[in-house]
């Protein structure tokens, strides 16, 4: 049977699984908030495509916009889908 931690070692083996957890979810805000920042990119260039697609070809309209996910900048919930 293993020796039993000190609460001492207890203590900082906890802290350090803590703190990871802290770091972590930082992190995990920060990739969400750059693939925001590239949905919206990628979504208003479909958006020009389209526009330009449509100047040529009447019947691209309407486009399929239901298709495109947009992110939710009011923080209401992580994702939308775009109407």
């Amino acid at each position: 049977m293993p020796a039993r931690l000190s609460t001492e070692e207890q203590w900082r083996k906890l802290s350090k699984i803590v703190q990871n957890g802290i770091e972590r979810s930082s992190r995990i805000q920060q990739l969400n908030a750059a693939a925001s920042v590239q949905l919206d990119a990628a979504e208003h260039a479909l958006d020009r495509l389209f526009e330009e697609v449509a100047a040529f070809i009447p019947q691209a309209r309407p486009w399929p916009r239901s298709a495109v996910v947009a992110v939710s900048r009011q923080g209401a919930g992580p994702y939308r889908i775009a109407a």
